[in-house]
């Protein structure tokens, strides 16, 4: 609110509060923040980022691809990895997996080592029954020491198990038990709840 009594006009303010709105559950006063930083600067790439999740987050999946889609369509816009990882979650919560898969590989060809990206791929990839390709994005993922969590290790083990490979599938559950011992995923793993 300071930096808009300071300066009413500073588009980065309206983000910012859009933000704090959305976080607040006030969906009415986060939209108005976005809709007035966009009106300020339509071609504004963190607004458009985040009203584009915002509507992800509600459900309205349809208007956050139009956002996205736009975003991703400007030649300027440097973060473009970034809102490919968003476009893909959102795809993938309104369970449409091929253009999950599309955005989330547009993602992974721009930045091959986030682990984030390469753990959402593997996650849609699963959920598409393709388990060696998912195996493979990651088993990137896991071998770099500090992207190593338990969703990661759980998600290992879910692919593994899938492809009859047992050996893995323990090995992944020592991982987690010894790395994770109070995570859910080393409970579910430790009640033979892998397909949970």
């Amino acid at each position: 609110k300071l930096a808009l009594q300071v300066k009413g006009e500073l588009v980065e303010a309206f983000n910012l509060r859009g933000l704090i709105y959305a976080a607040m559950g006030e969906d009415r006063l986060a939209e108005d923040s976005f809709a007035r930083a966009l009106q300020l600067n339509p071609r504004d790439g963190a607004t458009l980022h985040n009203q584009a999740w915002f509507l992800c987050q509600r459900e309205r999946y349809a208007e956050s691809q139009v956002r996205f889609s736009a975003l991703l369509a400007m030649p300027q816009y440097r973060d473009a990895a970034r809102s490919q990882l968003a476009r893909g979650v959102c795809f993938a919560r309104a369970r449409q997996w091929p253009e999950a898969e599309g955005a989330l590989m547009r993602a992974y060809e721009l930045e091959p080592a986030n682990p984030n990206i390469g753990f959402s791929l593997a996650e849609v990839l699963y959920q598409r029954q393709e388990f060696e390709r998912a195996r493979f994005y990651i088993g990137r993922v896991n071998d770099v020491p500090d992207a190593v969590n338990a969703q990661t290790l759980w998600l290992a083990a879910r692919i593994d198990r899938k492809l009859g490979r047992d050996a893995a599938v323990r090995v992944f559950g020592e991982r987690l038990r010894q790395g994770f011992p109070k995570a859910l995923e080393t409970s579910l793993f430790a009640r033979g709840r892998l397909d949970a």
